[in-house]
């Protein structure tokens, strides 16, 4: 299966995936790409008046995304409480499995779009079911994978786990991006040194702390995306609602 799509996995939970995403998205945008995001998955959503139950991170992927599609294309697997997505569907009653989350994703790539944005939900390895995680359902969708460290005390344990795991499975990495999600955090420089040494992917972006999800003096490294991905230009203007 070949796609034109990133998929944006985190470290840990709470890194600042969905903001990095929205940073990488405005970005494209600006440089007159069309981009969709998507979060196939979600906990922690609560239901509108529609009774539609909606997570906060994927609706400003709605919103941010050059096209404006429905909210199940969006995430079209949601739930409710605020937990593991496998609890949260046995919660529901639900079997949430590899197959079913590839078929999801698959319904969302149709959008119409010149690069998607696929965020994953919490870290790499995240459980599926008792038997399946996530990471597989990407390794067997052969996506190329964007990594989000957030730099806090404990990072470098967790980013090269996560890049050891990625490198077992054979998991494209495009790169990786450091966002400074503790502003009191010591070392900062050194530790991103440290990852670029252990790392052999490139580093996309630093993040510093308090910046907008809208800003564009950012510098990404796109080259490096732009070589494993290719890309093409549309028309940004027109948005567009289906079902």
């Amino acid at each position: 299966m070949k796609h034109n799509a990133i998929f944006i996995t985190g470290t840990d939970t709470n890194v600042g995936k969905t903001f990095v995403t929205l940073l990488l998205m405005k970005k494209l945008q600006s440089l007159g790409y069309l981009v969709q995001g998507i979060k196939p998955v979600a906990s922690g959503c609560i239901r509108n008046d529609d009774g539609l139950l909606v997570n906060e991170d994927a609706l400003r992927l709605q919103h941010t995304s050059s096209h404006f599609y429905s909210y199940p294309m969006i995430n079209p697997i949601a739930y409710q409480d605020s937990i593991a997505p496998h609890i949260a569907a046995q919660r529901a009653s639900q079997l949430l499995t590899k197959q079913s989350l590839i078929d999801a994703i698959e319904r969302s790539l149709k959008l119409d779009a010149g690069l998607y944005l696929i965020e994953g939900c919490g870290g790499w390895t995240i459980p599926l079911n008792l038997h399946e995680r996530y990471s597989q359902v990407i390794v067997a969708m052969k996506l190329p994978v964007m990594v989000v460290i957030g730099m806090r005390l404990g990072c470098l344990n967790h980013a090269l786990l996560t890049m050891d795991h990625l490198t077992q499975s054979h998991t494209p990495v495009l790169g990786w991006v450091a966002n400074v999600i503790d502003p009191t955090f010591e070392a900062l420089d050194e530790n991103i040194q440290t990852l670029q040494h252990c790392i052999k992917s490139p580093l996309l972006a630093t993040v510093p702390y308090h910046s907008c999800s809208n800003d564009l003096e950012i510098n990404w490294n796109l080259e490096s995306i732009f070589k494993n991905i290719s890309i093409a230009v549309k028309d940004v203007t027109n948005r567009v609602d289906i079902e």
